[in-house]
């Protein structure tokens, strides 16, 4: 019976959609415009830099050398590797992250344990991205959040055994290679899920209640803090919407990392766990310190 409702919903849905395609195509094209600007000058400015920038210095990473060999008495990272993609997904966010992450977990260079607590704990938001989508002011306070955040949650675990799992050693030109391969499909991913969500919102962004339009701004990251800050809420309300959107990710974003770790032992739960612990730590955070910047 369920099946049948789930089935016939579906199907009212697509033919919802199919209606609004004909009767307001100007909508659909203004949209998909929009989506693809969005695209263009926020996610690919802000994420082919810094993937170029953060895979490079994972292939050549002396800073994080440096500051693995004063923190390795912690017993926070398990080796160099670890402490690597914690600061990388400062730079590149998801899902590109999670990408690296999982690829290191399956070439054995971070253990399981290691794997899940930066999955669960990093901020996997891209700094570029907010400093493009924001002014100085907000955005210095939401990047501040976003690693006071990531540190108290990934800190406030247990220690690890620093330990070299694996061969830490990588070619520069298979990194390179890596670069070419993996960055086309990932921004290529990132665009159509953008427009799949943009198609599914616009027959249910003509409604008058402003949470359930909020609520679809929750569906992807891009399109929802571009909503959020068109709203022209009171800055209080439209600092805890935009600092719990960064740090959930989106709905699109959960979907894409479920996808990305299912065929692993990686478990999808604790990463979301964390980012509902994320996204209470970073709000409160922004509030303070939007109040007192």
């Amino acid at each position: 019976m369920l099946k049948k409702l789930l089935k016939l919903g579906f199907f009212l849905i697509c033919l919802l959609e199919i209606l609004y395609f004909f009767i307001y195509q100007n909508v659909w094209q203004k949209a998909f415009i929009e989506v693809i600007e969005l695209w263009l000058y926020k996610v690919v400015v802000a994420i082919v830099p810094m993937y170029i920038l953060s895979s490079l210095l994972f292939c050549t990473p002396y800073f994080s050398k440096l500051i693995f060999k004063l923190v390795k008495p912690l017993k926070l990272f398990e080796n160099q590797k670890a402490l690597s993609l914690l600061l990388m997904s400062f730079l590149t966010g998801n899902p590109t992250s999670s990408v690296m992450i999982k690829k290191a977990f399956l070439k054995g260079l971070i253990s399981k344990q290691q794997a899940e607590r930066l999955l669960s704990s990093s901020s996997h938001i891209s700094f570029l991205f907010i400093a493009l989508f924001f002014k100085r002011q907000l955005a210095i306070t939401l990047i501040i959040a976003q690693i006071m955040a990531t540190l108290i949650l990934y800190f406030a675990k247990k220690p690890l055994n620093p330990k070299i799992i694996g061969d830490e050693k990588e070619n520069s030109l298979d990194n390179i290679n890596d670069i070419i391969e993996d960055l086309p499909l990932i921004l290529l991913k990132i665009l159509i899920t953008m427009l799949i969500v943009t198609i599914f919102k616009l027959p249910f962004t003509q409604t008058k209640i402003p949470l359930f339009k909020i609520a679809l701004d929750f569906l992807e990251v891009t399109t929802g803090l571009h909503n959020i800050i068109n709203y022209h809420l009171n800055s209080h309300i439209e600092l805890i919407l935009i600092s719990s959107l960064l740090s959930l990710n989106g709905g699109a974003i959960l979907l894409q990392v479920y996808n990305i770790i299912k065929k692993t032992s990686l478990s999808f739960n604790k990463y979301f766990k964390g980012r509902m612990i994320h996204l209470i730590l970073s709000t409160l955070l922004s509030l303070v310190i939007y109040y007192f910047f």
